[in-house]
């Protein structure tokens, strides 16, 4: 699959910044040609949302556009298919579930949960996995679709002198995660063979060990 991820216009104290399905669109073809496809080939839009995380996480605003908004403009015109990044630990679950509920009314359904950017940050918000089971407590039970990130390049440790990567880390992570609701996987890592490639099969052994599928978009 090809996905095109557009960032949100960012908001200032002056004016807030408009974006159209036409500049989306824009956007995906510059940036896909580069790959010698068309734009017809794109599979999905990721949206992110943008926050200034500071070292006061309550004190955390919206630093983009509601990204609902940017893809309400984009849906039916660029792509068939549109997923939401949401800062899941930014507020806390009560917001969380509200927004949920909201995006359901909305009809987006497609959600990527994403944590915060220090673990020595205590953050207000739920973790990525407990985000994706808040969808058992809702009223109504919607048809999300959930996604996660994984780092190919996460869990340096020292060893001998040096630091090395602990090939197994993500790969537990990415089965807690599935297990917690994610069905299908992303990363901006695409070109680092060194760390994606022994995470992707450290990946499929442990879910023929869990005797769960691979998630796959």
């Amino acid at each position: 699959m090809l996905a095109f991820e557009s960032v949100a216009p960012f908001i200032n104290a002056d004016s807030v910044s408009e974006i159209s399905s036409a500049e989306i669109r824009a956007r995906a073809f510059k940036t896909v040609k580069r790959f010698g496809t068309e734009i017809e080939h794109v599979s999905a839009i990721f949206i992110p949302e943008i926050i200034a995380d500071g070292k006061k996480y309550a004190e955390t605003r919206a630093y983009g556009k509601e990204i609902r908004e940017c893809a309400a403009n984009a849906r039916g015109q660029v792509s068939p298919d549109i997923a939401l990044f949401r800062v899941s630990v930014a507020q806390d679950a009560s917001v969380q579930k509200l927004w949920l509920e909201e995006s359901a009314r909305l009809g987006f359904l497609n959600v990527i949960p994403v944590g915060g950017e220090s673990i020595k940050i205590q953050y207000p918000g739920p973790t990525p996995g407990e985000f994706m089971r808040l969808r058992y407590a809702l009223d109504t039970d919607h048809p999300f679709r959930f996604g996660s990130v994984c780092i190919p390049q996460r869990g340096r440790v020292p060893r001998n002198g040096n630091t090395t990567i602990d090939q197994g880390l993500e790969s537990r992570k990415m089965t807690g995660k599935q297990m917690a609701g994610a069905e299908y996987f992303v990363t901006q890592i695409q070109y680092d063979a060194e760390h994606l490639g022994p995470m992707i099969d450290l990946y499929l052994q442990r879910c023929q060990e869990l005797h769960i599928p691979p998630g796959t978009y």
